[in-house]
């Protein structure tokens, strides 16, 4: 489906469903596995991301231009966690040398 161009040049998104994620495309393919290597990692990157998210939108709002808030377009930390925790974690990696 084509997307609808504003006056402005830009994509008419106004009524689109935004609610769906990435971990809901991976329930419609079926058979997927979430594997998650250093859990503590991705928190800090995630969350850093997020907040840097909410400061580029506060940055946008402030120059008085209009933009959808984070929250309506990304997934907050603890959905993106609660399926993360569904997945297999990889813990601890350890490579041995062959002799």
């Amino acid at each position: 489906m084509p997307v609808a161009k504003t006056r402005e040049g830009g994509a008419n998104t106004a009524g689109f469903d935004r609610s769906a994620t990435v971990f809901d495309y991976f329930n419609l393919a079926g058979d997927s596995r979430i594997i998650v290597s250093e859990p503590d990692e991705i928190e800090a990157h995630a969350t850093s991301l997020l907040e840097q998210l909410q400061r580029s939108h506060e940055e946008v709002v402030s120059r008085k231009q209009r933009a959808l808030p984070p929250s309506e377009l990304f997934a907050d930390w603890e959905t993106i966690k609660g399926r993360l925790n569904q997945g297999t974690a990889l813990v601890a990696l350890r490579c041995r040398r062959s002799r």
